[in-house]
């Protein structure tokens, strides 16, 4: 199973500060690739993250291709590190949201676990 991340930026300084952070969250997205999904509902999770929404928004978009698709608000903060915060709580989110059997959301949840200090430093 994929997770997968997109920006749809306002703000230019967004756009530019979400592709600088972006390369931190490739160790998450490779190892949540890995995991054997014990029942699989779909094929990837695909969040949008955009400056457009408040931080509170959240909406499940519908999607009949086989994903899991979450469209969620961000703003830029103080700097990089709070938006890799930002962003990684939105992954994280979103993937507690996908209606996965409950061994696989251990797993999932674990994961995220195991990643945090490895994405956030």
């Amino acid at each position: 199973m994929q997770l997968r991340l997109s920006v749809a930026a306002e703000n230019r300084k967004f756009s530019k500060a979400m592709r600088r952070i972006r390369p931190r969250f490739q160790p998450l997205t490779d190892a949540f690739e890995a995991v054997e999904v014990e029942q699989p509902i779909y094929e990837a999770i695909l969040v949008g993250v955009t400056d457009s929404r408040s931080p509170d928004f959240h909406q499940q978009i519908e999607n009949r291709d086989g994903y899991f698709q979450m469209l969620f608000g961000c703003s830029l903060r103080d700097g990089d590190q709070e938006l890799a915060e930002d962003v990684f709580d939105i992954l994280l989110r979103a993937t507690r949201l996908c209606p996965f059997a409950n061994l696989d959301r251990e797993v999932f949840d674990s994961l995220f676990e195991r990643m945090r200090p490895i994405v956030l430093g």
